[in-house]
């Protein structure tokens, strides 16, 4: 039993780690988006473009990101008015950035979609924790 209760304390004293909790939720909010993006690829491809799917995929995805991440990760109590747009601003510069990353890959390069949004997600997490530690959530370590 002391093994068990040792274990369970050091993961909840990981998950205090904020920065632990972002990638975690992160990884979900990846594998939701990614899951999204290839359900409308699948049903969509022959009728909609790839910029079009991408889009979807965002609308959908940001929301629901916003949601857990203010619970789990941010665990924040500020203003939903306030947090929201900043969230969303920071979502739009994600947007175009992948948006154009991904039509590049995608379109021109003729890679496959779904590594290149897990590549791009990668890519673009670093700047996102970055700007809502300091901006969205108004965290200063």
């Amino acid at each position: 039993m002391r093994i068990t209760s040792k274990l369970n304390q050091q993961v909840a004293n990981l998950w205090e780690r904020r920065v632990l909790r972002y990638l975690a939720i992160g990884s979900w909010n990846t594998f939701f988006g990614t899951a999204v993006l290839a359900i409308i690829h699948y049903l969509f491809a022959t009728s909609l473009n790839t910029a079009s799917i991408f889009t979807i995929t965002a609308v959908i995805s940001n929301t629901q990101a916003y949601i857990v991440q203010r619970k789990f990760v941010w665990r924040a109590s500020g203003a939903i008015h306030s947090e929201y747009p900043r969230f969303f601003f920071i979502s739009i510069v994600n947007y175009f950035a992948g948006l154009g990353l991904i039509v590049f890959l995608v379109d021109h390069e003729k890679l496959p979609i779904v590594p290149c949004q897990l590549t791009i997600a990668a890519v673009l997490a670093c700047f996102t924790y970055t700007a809502m530690r300091l901006w969205t959530f108004k965290f200063r370590d």
